[in-house]
C-alpha cells in the first residue's frame, strides 16, 4: 500500500488555504481569481523522464500567512511509479502581485522546480521542453543506535516523528533578513508525504516519510527524508537532507552539523533548480 498526504485534511482547495497557527488550524480566504490562475498554471507544466513519460504530480502541502499576503503557496511533488518523490515544485504568486493596489487581471504565478534524484528529468510546457535537470545526488545515511522499524505502520510513523525531532535547521543570516524571518527554521510536526511498500518483509523501502523545515510564514525550505528499509535480513532507518530553495542552509543532527549547503548560484540554479515565471505566458 502506498500512502500520500496532501496538505491538511479539511481544506477546501477551490477557494481556501489552510493556515497553521501553533498547534491548531485556521482558514484564510483566497481570491477566486488567484485560485483559478494557480490551477491554470499547474495544468500547463509537466515533469517527465528522458523517455517522455510524465511523472505523477502530488499536492503535498499548502500554506498561507495572513500577516504577509505574499506568503501563500503550494508544494507539489513529482513521484515515480513506486511513489518515491524525485522532484518538487513550489507554486506561488510573484511579490509584485501584492502591491498596494494589485491588478486582478495580472495574476502572475511562479513555479520553482527542484530536482532531488540522480535521474535526468525534463520540464515541459505541453510538448515543449524548457528545462533539463542535471542528476542530483540525495545521499542517504544510516541512523546509528536507533530502534528497528516497527512492524506496524502507525508505530513506524511515531518512530519517524521522534527521529525527525533530532534534526534542526537554519537559513543563512542574509536570507533571514530578506525574508523577515528567524534563522531557525521550524519543523512541521507531521510528514507532508508518505510512500513505500508498507510491507515489513519486502526488500527495499518499507516506509518513507518526507518532513519539511519551513521559514516564517510556512514557506518550505529544507526537506528531511526518513526511510525504513530492508536489506536482506536487516531492517533499519536511514535519512537524507535536500534543499527546497536557493537559500544557504545548515542542518544539525543531535546538535552536530551534518549538512551545510551554500546559496545556489545562478549557474548551478540552471542545473538543479528552475524558476518559471507564469507558465501560462509561454503557451
Amino acid at each position: 500500500m502506498v500512502v500520500g498526504r496532501s496538505g491538511f485534511a479539511g481544506c477546501v482547495v477551490l477557494a481556501w488555504f489552510c493556515v497553521q497557527v501553533g498547534g491548531g488550524r485556521e482558514l484564510l480566504s483566497i481570491e477566486p481569481d488567484y485560485v483559478k490562475a494557480v490551477q491554470e498554471s499547474i495544468d500547463v507544466v509537466t515533469v517527465t523522464n528522458l523517455d517522455n513519460l510524465p511523472l505523477k504530480r502530488v499536492s503535498a502541502y499548502k500554506w498561507a500567512n495572513s500577516a504577509s499576503p505574499q506568503q501563500v503557496g503550494q508544494l507539489h511533488l513529482f513521484v515515480l511509479d513506486d511513489m518515491r518523490p524525485v522532484a518538487s515544485s513550489k507554486i506561488g504568486p510573484t511579490v509584485a502581485r501584492f502591491r498596494e493596489k494589485p491588478d486582478p487581471n495580472n495574476t502572475q504565478i511562479d513555479h520553482v522546480i527542484v530536482s532531488m534524484t540522480d535521474q535526468p528529468l525534463l520540464c515541459k510546457f505541453g510538448d515543449k521542453v524548457i528545462w533539463q535537470a542535471s542528476p542530483t545526488n540525495t545521499q542517504f545515511t544510516r541512523f546509528l543506535q536507533t530502534p528497528e522499524p516497527h512492524v506496524t505502520a502507525s508505530l513506524r510513523l511515531s518512530q519517524a516523528k521522534t527521529l525527525s525531532r533530532e534534526f534542526s535547521a537554519q537559513i543563512d543570516e542574509s536570507e533571514a533578513v530578506h525574508a523577515s524571518s528567524s534563522r531557525e527554521m521550524r519543523l512541521l510536526a507531521a510528514p507532508v508525504y508518505r510512500y513505500g511498500s508498507q510491507d515489513h518483509n519486502s526488500p527495499g523501502t518499507i516506509d518513507g516519510f518526507l518532513f519539511v523545515f519551513v521559514v516564517e510564514g510556512g514557506n518550505p525550505t529544507t526537506f528531511c527524508h526518513i526511510e525504513a528499509i530492508r536489506e536482506k535480513d536487516v531492517v533499519s532507518w536511514q535519512y537524507a537532507i535536500s534543499r527546497r530553495g536557493v537559500s544557504g542552509q545548515l542542518v544539525r543532527y543531535r546538535g552536530s552539523k551534518i549538512w551545510d549547503a551554500p546559496r545556489i548560484s545562478d549557474s548551478v540554479r540552471s542545473q538543479s533548480l528552475f524558476r518559471i515565471k507564469d507558465p501560462r505566458a509561454n503557451l
